[in-house]
């Protein structure tokens, strides 16, 4: 996974961590359901792997092409940059739902992206809920990272423990 993800970004990583997600099937548009590029580096990759099989209703990984994103996030301009979201309506006002991308797939499928570079959301499930693990990760010197996991500096460093050293050193910051 390492080699995959390094190649890809061109430096050492950060792992940022790991989310395991329960989307409950209630159809709101909120936070990540809605519109977005991540802020946290220049380039990252997220994992995301379903742990149950996802219909389109189901909550399905959505995006926009990479080579549209750029201009899409240019015409929104003040919109998006004040709240870091799009809703459904002011994308469809800009691109149509026909380059809208749903990942959808059975019980293990994996999705590799860079969250970076492509608007995304988590559609927001209607017909069923959807159970994902989302592995994370950055350069080691990210623009920014938020409070994402859920284990102290000991308990890093116990998990470290049983790692090689490259691992080790994606587990903490420069």
């Amino acid at each position: 996974m390492l080699d995959i993800v390094e190649n890809y970004l061109g430096v050492p990583v950060f792992f940022v961590g790991v989310t395991l997600q329960r989307n409950i099937a209630d159809g709101k548009p909120v936070h990540v359901r809605q519109w977005h590029v991540d802020p946290e580096d220049y380039r990252m990759v997220k994992i995301i792997i379903y742990l149950n099989d996802v219909g389109l209703d189901g909550g399905p990984f959505e995006y926009i092409p990479r080579n549209l994103t750029s201009s899409l996030a240019q015409t929104l301009n003040y919109n998006y940059y004040s709240s870091g979201f799009v809703s459904d309506k002011d994308m469809a006002r800009i691109a149509p739902k026909s380059i809208w991308n749903p990942c959808s797939g059975p019980y293990g499928t994996v999705i590799f992206t860079d969250t970076r570079s492509i608007f995304h959301r988590l559609k927001p499930p209607t017909g069923s809920e959807r159970y994902s693990m989302t592995f994370g990760y950055t350069s080691r010197r990210p623009i920014t990272t938020f409070e994402r996991m859920i284990f102290s500096k000991n308990q890093l460093q116990a998990i470290a423990s049983g790692l090689s050293q490259r691992q080790q050193d994606c587990l903490f910051l420069d």
